[in-house]
């Protein structure tokens, strides 16, 4: 089986090198999951779910589905470019399943080990340290419960015919600490002393060039509240991870995408 995360600051071309290479993998009949795929299609092989809540995983996967095949990949240029809506209502029955989904994710976590729940501390707090705003923790807090429990599951079950694809992932929840980033280190260290990655694409981006994208995105993290000077720490943390841990397969992402996707084949 394997397992691959990317790493890079936001804007810098993470998940659209994700899903190029996804594709590519498709195209050679590989399949391919993230952490959070794994949560929504395999919880019930760990876990005994009434049918209400298998459902529920099921319509929550759809939604999920449907709201990253059409987040990714679309810019708006000085917002004239009018972009699907998908704001969903917020219904009797979205709230029941989101509700069941919430239930299967804390009975998942409360079983973890001490390790997955010491990762898990340290995801939650690097979260808390992000330069986010409240909403977009929300929303990150809910997608490292998924993660934790999609590393859980590649752990515990025999998923070797798959490749598990991350447009990002734990190392990179990490890496966001940077309001506390003496301790991103001190966590990485934890994180490669217990958990074993296959590799990491680390797609660098200029100074320029993430206030370049940032500008041209209708919806998620951009830039503009921070300042210079905690942009760049941003950038220097990344730089110093990868020179720090060079010798556990990182791998620069530029125009060789389809090289990268041959060495992830290879990897056995």
């Amino acid at each position: 089986m394997t397992i691959i995360e990317t790493v890079g600051v936001p804007c810098s071309g993470k998940t659209t090198n994700y899903f190029l290479i996804k594709s590519k993998l498709k195209k050679r009949g590989k399949i391919s999951y993230n952490y959070s795929e794994l949560f929504f299609i395999f919880s019930h092989k760990i876990r005994n779910l009434t049918i209400n809540e298998k459902l529920s995983l099921k319509l929550s996967y759809k939604i999920y589905k449907r709201y990253n095949k059409n987040s990714n990949l679309k810019f708006v240029k000085n917002n004239k470019k009018k972009i699907l809506d998908l704001n969903y209502p917020k219904t009797k029955i979205k709230s029941f399943i989101n509700n069941k989904v919430k239930n299967i994710k804390k009975k998942i976590i409360f079983k973890l080990g001490a390790k997955e729940k010491k990762l898990f501390s340290i995801l939650k707090k690097s979260v808390s340290s992000s330069p986010l705003n409240y909403h977009q923790k929300k929303i990150l807090n809910s997608r490292i419960e998924e993660e934790i429990i999609g590393l859980h599951i590649y752990k515990k079950l025999n998923l070797s015919k798959y490749i598990i694809l991350n447009d990002e992932g734990i190392i990179q929840r990490i890496l966001s600490g940077i309001k506390n980033h003496k301790m991103i280190f001190k966590n990485l260290n934890f994180f490669y002393s217990h958990f074993k990655i296959d590799k990491v694409l680390y797609v660098r981006c200029s100074y320029s060039d993430v206030f370049r994208r940032s500008n041209l995105r209708n919806k998620g993290f951009k830039y503009n509240n921070l300042k210079n000077n905690s942009i760049k720490t941003w950038l220097n943390v990344f730089d110093e991870y990868f020179k720090k841990y060079k010798d556990k397969n990182i791998l620069k992402v530029n125009k060789n995408l389809s090289k990268i996707t041959d060495k992830i084949i290879l990897i056995k």
